[in-house]
């Protein structure tokens, strides 16, 4: 990836970072975060953003799931206007599959390169985490903090009243508060020569809503499947079971199953391997008489 500057901001500090398949880039990236007057401050607390450390998920192990993040990074490099794009990234799998462990990772790695525009992780049984009309409202204060424009747009909708953030009103939220936002950031973005387009992670899907909540999860729902018309530069990955999804959300993703069972694959396989062996090697660092006694040996891992 070549060094970039934005015009905008003439000052840039050179850093490096690993994108999701852990290959370390070189990127050039501007010195000052996106800072609102403490006006505008108080006018985005009105969006009662779901504190993100409500729920946190390990990311997965060094070294591991390298086959799913490579393809997620080939997904990511996709161009906008290759005839198969889809600007939807559904990773879906059994339970215990990794879905959200890859999430964690995801989030952490495209923070660090300054693309990640928001995030939300639902949590079944937690009545915020569970809520389907938070996820707008937290993904519009995370992309008022990721870009000044985004801010702009969400801060006047927000003072002219044209949306209220606490009435359940999840298709205004996404129309007004995100679509509007977007597509104002991407006027932008095109201009430049090598932007860093924001990426949007929603993990747990299958973990949204409470059977009483079943209107306002179809309509989450249907406001998820009208981000395919959002530009396709302008991503969002998904995580969850495949579980009460209607056919036009299925359609507008593209998909990637983790396998479990009788159906994981040799990296799958290398992963677990892995994972037990770093956990098997936790002891010795304690005791390291284990360690000169040569545990774990190979048979005590498999």
């Amino acid at each position: 990836m070549p060094l970039t500057q934005s015009g905008a901001n003439p000052e840039a500090n050179i850093r490096t970072y690993n994108d999701v398949t852990g290959n370390q880039v070189i990127n050039a990236t501007n010195i000052t975060n996106v800072h609102t007057g403490s006006g505008d401050d108080t006018i985005l607390a009105m969006l009662k953003p779901v504190d993100h450390n409500r729920h946190y998920v390990q990311p997965c192990m060094d070294g591991t799931r390298k086959d799913i993040f490579t393809e997620i990074q080939h997904w990511l490099d996709q161009p906008a206007d290759a005839q198969e794009a889809k600007n939807i990234l559904w990773i879906t799998g059994s339970p215990g599959a990794g879905k959200s462990a890859i999430a964690s990772s995801l989030i952490s790695k495209l923070r660090a390169d300054h693309r990640l525009g928001g995030s939300f992780t639902f949590r079944r049984g937690d009545t915020v985490l569970s809520d389907p009309a938070a996820l707008w409202r937290t993904v519009a204060f995370d992309l008022a903090r990721f870009d000044p424009d985004a801010a702009s747009t969400v801060v006047t909708a927000l003072k002219e009243g044209s949306v209220d953030p606490q009435r359940p009103d999840i298709a205004a939220h996404f129309d007004i508060l995100i679509k509007e936002s977007l597509e104002q950031m991407n006027e932008k973005l095109v201009a430049q020569e090598n932007p860093r387009y924001p990426v949007v992670v929603v993990d747990a899907l299958d973990e949204c809503g409470d059977s009483y909540q079943n209107p306002q999860r179809k309509t989450l729902l249907d406001t998820l499947t009208r981000w395919s018309k959002l530009p396709k530069t302008i991503k969002l990955i998904i995580t969850g079971r495949d579980d009460r999804l209607p056919e036009p959300f299925r359609q507008a993703c593209q998909k990637i199953v983790l396998p479990t069972a009788d159906k994981v694959t040799p990296a799958a396989s290398k992963d677990i391997q892995t994972f037990f062996e770093s956990r098997f090697k936790e002891p010795t660092t304690n005791i390291p008489s284990l360690a000169q006694a040569g545990w774990p040996a190979p048979y005590d891992i498999q």
